[in-house]
């Protein structure tokens, strides 16, 4: 009996330490993928290969960490920044679309309209015209 509650003891400590592992794991994917979004490369399997853990485990942590999928992660951070750029600056759709990680001009206007409601031209007219002009 004693040999059994050390054993499990054993098999909790384990997990503990296996979590805490990965949630460093997973801090530090987050953080990487933040910082590289923009990179139209960036996928699932860069990731394993970049953290040396395998894809589905990847993918398993993402979604337990943040509430949803690497796809829709990346997507809303490219989403974020175009937006950002489509009011902010006059660079041109192909400059944005670029800067943010897509792949092509093509895959941002459908991304974009999908998640956003709207074409870049029409959100970058309405999000202008609503700015303060001054007096």
């Amino acid at each position: 009996a004693y040999s059994e509650i050390l054993s499990m003891i054993d098999f909790i400590l384990a997990n503990q330490k296996k979590e805490m592992k990965d949630d460093q794991n997973i801090d530090a994917i987050i953080s990487y993928i933040n910082q590289n979004f923009s990179d139209y490369n960036l996928s699932l399997s860069s990731l394993a290969d970049q953290f040396s853990m395998n894809k589905s485990k990847i993918s398993i942590l993402l979604n337990s960490k943040l509430d949803q999928g690497f796809h829709s992660y990346v997507t809303a951070l490219r989403i974020a920044k175009a937006k950002d750029l489509l009011v902010n600056t006059d660079e041109n759709i192909d400059v944005i679309s670029s800067q943010c990680g897509f792949s092509s001009r093509q895959t941002f206007f459908r991304i974009f309209k999908s998640s956003v409601g709207m074409t870049t031209t029409e959100y970058r007219n309405l999000h202008r015209r609503n700015e303060y002009q001054g007096p």
